[in-house]
């Protein structure tokens, strides 16, 4: 009979988890378990994962949940990290807009953005991260792919992303650059 967890830990990513070699056990029931002798280095990403199983060694083969732990150089525990944003696009409106287009995909481990901050170096190739050009906030915990109105102010603009969640925030997402306008034409239709 399975009666509690085995508790399992990779370092870097989850694709890293030892599933050979236990860190700990807890019983069913149990909210919090202490690992002691787990060393914890500052600027390093520790994923621990859960699998149902027993003392006796029997255990499913999934797993049941995903924490990622990091430490600041005084060795107190961080918010859960930020994945970074990806898959940039942009597109062109009539009004001259752009949708800048991007997604936020939350792995297990990671904790789900407040915010979402896009940044630009308005057209003189220097970063700006003091004031978001927009933001995409109240997201929902399954928000993945979203799409943000921006009036570019100067061509051509590199456009970067990055995931807030109180003062915790995510690495910026890879550029894009936006050049010259380039809208479709209108199609036109004969009547009758």
């Amino acid at each position: 009979m399975i009666d509690g967890f085995n508790i399992y830990r990779g370092v870097g990513s989850v694709d890293r988890i030892d599933w050979e070699t236990p860190v700990g056990f807890t019983a069913e029931g149990t909210t919090e378990v202490l690992l002691a002798g787990q060393q914890l280095a500052p600027g390093t990403s520790y994923f621990y994962a859960l699998r149902a199983g027993n003392q006796e060694g029997l255990e499913e083969s999934g797993r049941s949940a995903v924490a990622c732990v990091e430490v600041d150089a005084q060795e107190q525990l961080l918010l859960p990290p930020l994945a970074r944003c990806c898959e940039l696009t942009v597109r062109w409106q009539r009004d001259g807009t752009i949708l800048l287009g991007f997604s936020h995909p939350v792995p297990p481990g990671y904790a789900a953005a407040e915010v979402l901050e896009v940044f630009s170096d308005g057209g003189t190739g220097q970063m700006n991260l003091e004031t978001p050009l927009a933001t995409a906030a109240n997201l929902a915990a399954s928000t993945a792919d979203l799409e943000v109105a921006i009036l570019p102010p100067a061509l051509p603009i590199q456009l970067f992303v990055r995931a807030r969640r109180g003062q915790r925030t995510g690495p910026l997402s890879a550029p894009i650059t936006v050049t010259a306008r380039q809208i479709s034409p209108a199609i036109v239709l004969p009547i009758g």
